[in-house]
C-alpha cells in the first residue's frame, strides 16, 4: 500500500478547530507518510478532520486529546502495527469507546492485535485497506464517516474470518457467464447462467444485475473489482458447467466484490432429468450464504423444482441459445428447436413461452 503514496512528513492540513463535526484521528507518527496523504484527501471531500497537530505549544497534551475526542462526532483509527503496539494509540482508543463515539478502523496492514484490543474493535466497523485498492477502500472509507455507511453489525469486523458471514453484508449480486468446460456447449452453460438470475431474482432483498448486463462480460476480461465498481454490486457468483451423457456438474463460487475474497465454493453433480432440482439447490445455497431472508411465498418458489425430459430442456436451451442474437436467421433457429423440445415434451412450459418469444421477436 505503501508505494502507492507520495511521502509527505510535513502536517498536511492544519487540525479542524470549529464548531461543526469532525472526525478524530487516530494513528502512529511511524505511519505519517501513509496516514497524512488520508488526512488531506478526507478534507479536500469537506470532512472536519483533528488530529494531534491542533495541539498547540504549550498545551496540556493528555487534556486536548481527551476534549478532542469528546468533540468529535467520529473517531477513525489508523491501524497498524505501529499503532497497536502505541500506548497512546490505545488510551484513545479506550477512551473513545468509554465516550461511546462511532469508531471506524482502516487497516493499513494485516496487524495482529492483542487480546485487549481485539475485543474493543470487535463491534466496530473496519475497512481492510491494505486488501483493497485505493479507489475502492476510500470510497469505503467516506461512506463510513458521512452516515451513510450500513450499520455497524452490518460490516467487517476484524476478529470476523469470513467477510460474508455479517447479516445482510451482500444485498446485490451479479451473476457471470457460467463457463462451458465440456466443449461445444456453450448454450448449456448460458442456459444455467439465465436460470441462476431468473431464480435469483425471485428473492426481494436481492438486487441481481440483468443476464443482458451480465453476459456482455463473457468477452471482457475484468477484474472482480472493475465488475462490481461498474455495476454496483457486493458480490459475484462465477462457475463452469460440464455436461457430457446424462450427467452434469456445476461448480459455482461466490466472491466478495471488494476484496477478491473467496466466500463459499460449491460442486453439484445431477444427471440431466434433476437439473431444475440441482438449480434450486444452488439457488437456495447462495442465498444461505449470504444470509439473506425468504418470504414464504419466495421460499415456496424456489421449492418448486421437477424432473424434466433431458433431451426437450437441452433443446430448448438451444433456443434460447439462438433466440437472444434476435436475427431473423436466429430467431427461426430458435422456433425450431422449441417446437422439435415440444416433440420431447408436450407439456414443457419453457417451450411453449420459447414459441412465444420467438414469434413475438419476427413480427
Amino acid at each position: 500500500m505503501n508505494s502507492e503514496f507520495a511521502i509527505e512528513l510535513r502536517p498536511p492540513i492544519a487540525a479542524y478547530q470549529g464548531s461543526e463535526p469532525y472526525v478524530f484521528v487516530c494513528y502512529s507518527h511511524s505511519d505519517r507518510e501513509v496516514v497524512y496523504p488520508e488526512i488531506q484527501w478526507l478534507h479536500d471531500q469537506g470532512v472536519n478532520v483533528w488530529y494531534d497537530e491542533g495541539i498547540a505549544p504549550g498545551e496540556e497534551f493528555p487534556e486536548k486529546l481527551g476534549l478532542s475526542i469528546n468533540g468529535a462526532s467520529q473517531f477513525l483509527l489508523f491501524l497498524s502495527d505501529n499503532s497497536a503496539a502505541s500506548r497512546y494509540c490505545r488510551n484513545e482508543v479506550h477512551f473513545a469507546m468509554d465516550q461511546e463515539k462511532p469508531l471506524v478502523t482502516l487497516y493499513l496492514s494485516d496487524t495482529k492485535l492483542s487480546a485487549g484490543l481485539a475485543l474493543i474493535l470487535s463491534t466496530t466497523q473496519a475497512i481492510l485497506a491494505h486488501t483493497l485498492s485505493i479507489s475502492r477502500y476510500r470510497a469505503l472509507l467516506l461512506n463510513a464517516l458521512t452516515n451513510k455507511s450500513v450499520p455497524a453489525s452490518n460490516t467487517v469486523t476484524p476478529i470476523e474470518s469470513n467477510l460474508a458471514r455479517l447479516s445482510n453484508r451482500v444485498s446485490s449480486i451479479v451473476v457471470l457467464p457460467f463457463v462451458d468446460t465440456s466443449g461445444e456447449r456453450e448454450y448449456f452453460a448460458d442456459g444455467i447462467t439465465e436460470t441462476l438470475i431468473s431464480n435469483l431474482s425471485k428473492i426481494s432483498a436481492l438486487k441481481i444485475i440483468s443476464r443482458m448486463s451480465s453476459m456482455r462480460y463473457k468477452a471482457i476480461q475484468k477484474t472482480a473489482e472493475e465488475i462490481a465498481i461498474e455495476l454496483n454490486v457486493d458480490a459475484i457468483v462465477s462457475g463452469s458447467v460440464f455436461h457430457a451423457g446424462g450427467e452434469v456438474r456445476i461448480t459455482a463460487e461466490l466472491q466478495l466484490a471488494a476484496s477478491d475474497e473467496l466466500l463459499w465454493s460449491e460442486s453439484y453433480e445431477r444427471d440431466l432429468t434433476n437439473i431444475l432440482v440441482l438449480q434450486r439447490d444452488l439457488t437456495k445455497a447462495i442465498a444461505a450464504e449470504i444470509k439473506i431472508s425468504l418470504t414464504p411465498g419466495e421460499a415456496t418458489q424456489l421449492d418448486i423444482a421437477h424432473e424434466v425430459n433431458p433431451i426437450a430442456y437441452e433443446t430448448v436451451l438451444k433456443g434460447r441459445f439462438h433466440w437472444y442474437k434476435l436475427t431473423p436467421q436466429d430467431l427461426e433457429t430458435a422456433l425450431e428447436y422449441f417446437q422439435q423440445a415440444l416433440r420431447h415434451d408436450s407439456k414443457l412450459a419453457l417451450a411453449y413461452s420459447g414459441i412465444a418469444e420467438a414469434w413475438a421477436g419476427m413480427q
